[in-house]
């Protein structure tokens, strides 16, 4: 004697879908969060902006306030930073760098100066 096995049909199928799928609903936060997203993705693009950063002197030069101008210009979503000082650069790259897999990411830096002879 066999015991009698559940039939399968559609209806139990689309039954445990249902109730699965009830379990398992967006919370607030991650429709909102969503939200965003898809309002960034939409938003129209215009013209990108890059920076050429040439310091004043030498001596007014700070690597914490190129650290923070870094910051800013990543945050703005800057294009990219120019540079033809060679110290800048490095305080440029050291900051960008520290943006790796963050939201929003490192800025291209680009020295573009002479090379010393």
């Amino acid at each position: 004697h066999h015991a009698a096995k559940p039939s399968l049909t559609m209806a139990t199928i689309e039954d445990d879908a249902t109730t699965l799928a009830s379990k398992f609903q967006p919370s607030e936060s991650s429709l909102e969060k969503l939200s965003i997203v898809k309002e960034t993705l939409l938003r129209p693009r215009g013209a990108s902006i890059g920076v050429e950063y040439e310091p004043a002197a030498a001596s007014s030069k700070s690597s914490g306030d190129i650290s923070i101008l870094s910051m800013q210009l990543r945050k703005v979503k800057a294009a990219a930073i120019w540079t033809k000082d060679v110290d800048t650069l490095e305080c440029f790259v050291k900051e960008q760098s520290s943006a790796m897999g963050d939201f929003p990411g490192p800025v291209p830096v680009i020295y573009w100066g002479v090379p010393d002879a």
